[in-house]
């Protein structure tokens, strides 16, 4: 090639240059000109075809979709695909290889069904051209698993999968490596499709072959693998085991990196938690965030999985205001992120729990408008997640108290409920339940009809042992006694309380507020000795589960003292009554009116007993901390008042004098 330095220093020289001898003639031409113009030419054409190519080269499927151009990239494939089967026919190889890439280019894109439709038509080629047991059919059967999975169609993953794994053993053997991943792709499959006892047989004889030979890696994925599927048969702690040890063989190794690690880590977090084990949950919690940091930018998206997860653990073991930090960091990156979008919803709603379980209802409020606000403004609003947010919205409400606009978004949610081709659900059930309890707060009769609908809808979509229909037996039970239905009513509390027992055993702490219901029903139908012995093992519960100076004790110290008080047992009335207002009079900026109510009712005891001087100071003393708490006009205050002034009245009697 001629060299571009001579070229350019032609270009430079003046023609009349003196120093050449070629010019000592005068002004003829220099004999590069020509030269100069052949090269010249040469080049420009070079560049032209450069040009060209580069311009073929950007309208490449590949390079469109590396370029973010779906589009133009999709259009290209199916031109390619038209060129393919014109050319070579369309049963051709070159045309299966376009097949396989615009499938591809869908799965990416979201075009499931479109992109089976492709790899099927290229399987179908390959099964023509290199027969039905080649191993060359596994990678575009792989894709056809993928796009079944992620339509939800997982009962179809299956038989692909079984034959990927049929053919690699053909071809392969049983032990090879590749086997194993065929082995843990079918035992996911096998989960997913809820065929959970296949799927361990399957994912061990994974272990198997990998422990004999392969990387840890692989090895500690298979763990992990089988570990998941055995926390859903409920098999804790050998899913535990497998965690730990998964852990073990990965841990400061390059492969498969930290972000593995995290989520490894992350998984044992959640077995813990279920273990009824939130110290040791919220250790690895914090480790699996600590490691995914390591490697994640703050405020990444990736990152948000192990503050949630932290934020759970955090929020299981009640430290609600730790909880809330967790997911008032997830709010702020997605806000980043998403802005005010849907993305955002779900943390809304959880940190709206969050606060409202802290007792701060009306912040609650505000953030799950704010989710529904982003809900409603989805495509397709009428899904399972709007109508969730509307009954959180709803349950908010009750806790304020607007009972009638709680009631119009728990209908609203209804109507999506019911809309759905698989309901009943256990959603839509808690949903009917909330809407009753609103109901039955503003006296509306057609409150009980829904308690008895959600207790139909829980026993077909629960079981008949659920713990949740212990909840609404126990509403039904009240709205039965105060029909006067006494007998009926006793009858809803003992199954809600022979329910409860089955799930947590005897005398469980959750249990209180039925053991109370009944004994205060049983109190009114006359049948004191059971209600008695309801409420002595209650203040054990109470005691036993929040201790001897707990409010809770002092609360089932009282109602006991008001039933042996009824039944003539003043003196150990008496000194319940004193122990509760001994344990609230250490609040008394909180406990004040329970105080002052206690504080009555052993006055009543002291009149009872004949000491009327007592009983009027202590009165005085009631009246005076009920007043100061509630208000001069609060029901309680009238009714302490009213047992002052009956005092007075019988103080003044001269006979009494």
């Amino acid at each position: 090639m001629f060299p571009l330095a001579v070229v350019l220093h032609t270009i430079a020289r003046a023609p009349g240059d003196s120093d050449s001898s070629a010019n000592q003639g005068g002004d003829s031409a220099s004999p590069f000109v020509p030269v100069l113009f052949f090269w010249l030419a040469i080049y420009g054409i070079r560049a032209l075809i450069q040009g060209e190519r580069r311009r073929r080269q950007a309208n490449q499927p590949d390079q469109l979709i590396a370029a973010g151009k779906y589009t133009q990239a999709e259009k290209r494939l199916e031109a390619d695909l038209a060129k393919a089967e014109r050319r070579a026919g369309r049963d051709s190889l070159e045309a299966c290889r376009v097949l396989r890439a615009l499938g591809r280019l869908r799965v990416r894109t979201g075009e499931f069904a479109e992109a089976e439709a492709d790899f099927l038509r290229a399987l179908a080629i390959e099964e023509q051209r290199v027969g039905t047991e080649s191993l060359d059919l596994v990678s575009t059967l792989e894709w056809i698993a993928r796009t079944h999975y992620e339509r939800n169609e997982y009962a179809d993953t299956v038989p692909v999968w079984r034959r990927v794994l049929a053919l690699r053993e053909k071809h392969l053997g049983p032990k090879h490596q590749l086997i194993a991943l065929s082995l843990n792709e079918l035992g996911m499959a096998l989960s997913v499709a809820g065929e959970l006892e296949e799927s361990v047989s399957v994912q061990r004889r994974a272990i198997s072959i990998r422990e004999q030979k392969g990387p840890p890696q692989q090895l500690a994925l298979s763990l992990r693998n089988l570990a998941w599927v055995l926390v859903r048969k409920g098999e804790l702690a050998e899913a535990e085991a497998l965690l730990r040890r998964s852990i073990a063989l990965v841990e400061g190794e390059q492969s498969p990196g930290p972000l593995a690690l995290a989520e490894t880590i992350a998984s044992l977090s959640d077995v813990l938690l279920k273990r009824q084990d939130p110290a040791a949950a919220e250790v690895e919690a914090r480790r699996a965030l600590q490691v995914a940091e390591s490697v994640l930018a703050a405020d990444s998206e990736e990152v948000i999985r192990y503050l949630d997860g932290l934020a759970v653990v955090l929020w299981k073991g009640n430290r609600l205001s730790e909880a809330e930090v967790q997911l008032r960091r997830v709010l702020r990156i997605e806000e980043k992120l998403h802005g005010d979008d849907l993305a955002v919803a779900s943390t809304l709603e959880k940190l709206a729990i969050t606060v409202r379980s802290q007792g701060r209802p009306a912040e609650a409020e505000e953030m799950q408008k704010r989710a529904l606000s982003a809900r409603e403004r989805d495509p397709s609003p009428e899904d399972d997640s709007l109508a969730v947010s509307l009954n959180q919205l709803g349950m908010t409400l009750i806790v304020l108290g607007k009972y009638r606009e709680a009631e119009q978004l728990l209908r609203r949610s209804l109507v999506i409920w019911e809309r759905r081709p698989d309901s009943p659900n256990a959603d839509m059930a808690l949903t009917v339940y909330n809407l009753a309890f609103a109901l039955r707060q503003i006296d509306d009769p057609a409150a009980e009809a829904f308690l008895w609908r959600a207790l139909n809808l829980e026993e077909r979509v629960l079981g008949p042992d659920d713990p949740q229909l212990a909840v609404t037996l126990d509403a039904l039970a009240r709205t039965r006694a105060e029909k006067g239905d006494a007998a009926g009513g006793e009858t809803l509390y003992r199954h809600a309380l022979e329910i409860h027992e089955k799930a947590f055993g005897h005398a469980h702490v959750e249990a209180a507020p039925l053991i109370r219901s009944l004994a205060m029903l049983l109190r009114t139908r006359g049948s004191f000795g059971e209600c008695e012995q309801l409420l002595r093992s209650n203040v054990q519960l109470m005691e036993k589960n929040f201790g001897m100076e707990s409010r809770a004790a002092a609360a089932a110290c009282f109602d006991l003292g008001n039933v042996l008080q009824e039944t003539g047992q003043l003196s150990e009335a008496e000194a319940l009554y004193r122990r509760a207002i001994s344990i609230y009079d250490r609040d008394p900026e909180n406990d004040a009116p329970r105080s002052a109510l206690s504080t009555g009712a052993l006055a009543r005891v002291l009149e009872q007993n004949g000491d009327y001087i007592g009983a009027k100071l202590l009165y005085q003393n009631a009246v005076a901390k009920s007043a100061q708490s509630l208000g001069t006009e609060h029901p309680n205050t009238l009714q302490i008042k009213r047992w002052l002034d009956d005092l007075l009245l019988r103080l003044a009697d001269p006979h009494i004098n």
